[in-house]
């Protein structure tokens, strides 16, 4: 759940903050033509979706497609993590209502340690090439020397 939280919030992030200067940022107000295509002023809150704002990094060429791949793989687990109670209790509840039996806390989730290696790997993958994207748009701002 961490990784796919850290990419959704350092995507969201670079889509919604603009160079002001090699150090500097400041957020885009909605509407704003430099970004037609990010949002309209009456889309702001509702188009923060994680796949949405991976196909925005994609269509603007911050990520390719193999991150683009591995980030869903990434939301996946996460939602695997995040929503794996919810799951186990409603199945659970279904069969202990046929039964008229006595609710029992649903096991956790088992760990895979490979599949954790491969998302943090794809987090930090991820967030470098944020990171690149945005120092070289900072570069672009900075005064020739």
């Amino acid at each position: 759940m961490g990784c796919r939280a850290t990419i959704e919030n350092g995507g969201y992030a670079v889509l919604t903050h603009r160079r002001t200067g090699p150090s500097g940022w400041t957020k885009i107000p909605p509407g704003d033509p430099d970004r037609p295509s990010l949002y309209t002023l009456d889309e702001w809150e509702g188009l923060v979706a994680f796949g949405w704002i991976i196909r925005q990094l994609r269509d603007r060429n911050v990520l390719d497609s193999a991150l683009v791949e591995a980030s869903f793989v990434v939301k996946d687990h996460g939602d695997g993590v995040a929503h794996f109670e919810a799951r186990s209790d409603r199945s659970t509840f279904r069969e202990l209502a046929k039964q008229h039996t006595t609710p029992w806390v649903a096991p956790p989730v088992a760990g895979d340690e490979a599949g954790i290696f491969i998302d943090l790997r794809t987090t930090a993958r991820i967030l470098l090439d944020l990171v690149s994207w945005d120092v070289a748009e900072g570069r672009k701002l900075a005064p020739p020397p």
